[in-house]
């Protein structure tokens, strides 16, 4: 069961920074997940939103400033915004990375980067634009691909085939026993979003999901360790309980040899003879 960093580590440093990725890869990460968006001058930037206002100190949409002056703002915590490039360069090799295409116009960017990196095979590109999944599908038949849904989806697996994806990418809360087995059944992975707390973490684990993606990757791999432990040996019993065993054995052993035991009833009203 593989465990991946929403946006990197947003419980300890701003999200899609640099910094956070870092963090998510010390606290024990072994994917991140982060998002793109395509700049003014067709680059990709690596931030959630489709405008720079909540997660920079700078205002307006992606899409209509290059990638040299977003980068020049800020986020509260004084990062920068990253280029995908930059995350590449900090995460290839040492972990899987899921790059979520916010908008179609950034997805032939994103392969095309992944493809001159030589990383189609540690990546995975998702989206909720299904249809343009499988447009990059049939152009990249290497590519991996993973569909996503913010809701309770209907017949998932039909929607990941027809997509030709390989993964279903659903929140958390809409993962069931059945979604998994359904799943299982096509050859379909499940990764599931975002697991905030220890109880999410573990009802995944129970469920049998391929990967978990959470804001802490700290706490959700204690939570792992924890649940892939294996159970602690029985503790020897001491020569008093043994002895203290013996006789209750004995005693039930005579009781059901008496009449009026539970194998020899007695005639109503009548007493036992001990």
């Amino acid at each position: 069961m593989r465990l991946a960093g929403h946006r990197g580590a947003p419980a300890w440093s701003p999200e899609n920074t640099l910094a956070s990725f870092a963090k998510a890869l010390e606290l024990g990460a072994q994917a991140l997940e982060f998002d793109v968006h395509l700049t003014a001058d067709g680059r990709l930037a690596v931030i959630h939103d489709a405008t720079l206002d909540r997660t920079t100190n700078g205002v307006g949409r992606v899409a209509d400033v290059t990638l040299e002056d977003i980068q020049r703002l800020r986020t509260d915590g004084g990062e920068r915004v990253p280029s995908m490039d930059q995350v590449l360069d900090l995460a290839a090799g040492k972990a899987f990375l899921h790059v979520e295409v916010k908008d179609p116009s950034a997805l032939r960017p994103a392969v095309d980067l992944l493809r001159a990196r030589r990383l189609l095979d540690s990546a995975r590109i998702s989206s909720f634009w299904h249809g343009a999944l499988r447009e990059s599908k049939a152009v990249e038949p290497g590519l991996q691909t993973g569909v996503l849904f913010s809701a309770a989806p209907i017949r998932p697996a039909a929607l990941a085939l027809d997509a030709g994806a390989d993964a279903l990418h659903v929140c958390h809360t809409y993962i069931t026993e059945s979604l998994v087995a359904e799943a299982r059944s096509h050859g379909l992975q499940v990764l599931g979003w975002t697991a905030q707390s220890a109880a999410d973490v573990g009802r995944l684990f129970h469920l049998g999901v391929d990967e978990i993606v959470t804001d802490d990757p700290g706490m959700a791999r204690q939570v792992l360790a924890h649940l892939a432990a294996p159970a602690a040996p029985p503790r020897p019993r001491s020569p008093e309980e043994l002895r203290m065993d013996a006789e209750r054995a004995s005693i039930q052993a005579l009781m059901k040899s008496r009449p009026g035991d539970a194998g020899t009833p007695r005639e109503p009203g009548k007493k036992p003879s001990w």
